[in-house]
């Protein structure tokens, strides 16, 4: 089942005016796996180039997984957040 959030939806409209119709939260499942994403937020620093304009999370099974999924998908590109542990 799809879950998403748009920032329409909290209830502080009043802050989330600009960036109602952007997605704040998607998780999609694919297979056994969850893709999660979100839209990128001007008023957050973040500028759109064209092909930075959505974010992607990934949840590898293992810390080797996930150092050789972010080596290969950060080859060439530019690393906004290096790989560290989360919550």
């Amino acid at each position: 089942m799809e879950r998403s959030t748009k920032w329409a939806m909290l209830p502080n409209r009043k802050f989330i005016r600009r960036r109602k119709n952007r997605v704040m939260h998607i998780a999609l499942p694919i297979g056994g796996d969850l893709l999660m994403a979100s839209d990128i937020v001007p008023s957050f620093g973040q500028n759109l180039t064209v092909g930075n304009n959505n974010y992607v999370s990934i949840f590898p099974d293992s810390r080797e997984d996930a150092e050789r999924i972010f080596k290969g998908l950060s080859e060439g590109g530019n690393i906004e957040m290096p790989l560290e542990d989360q919550f």
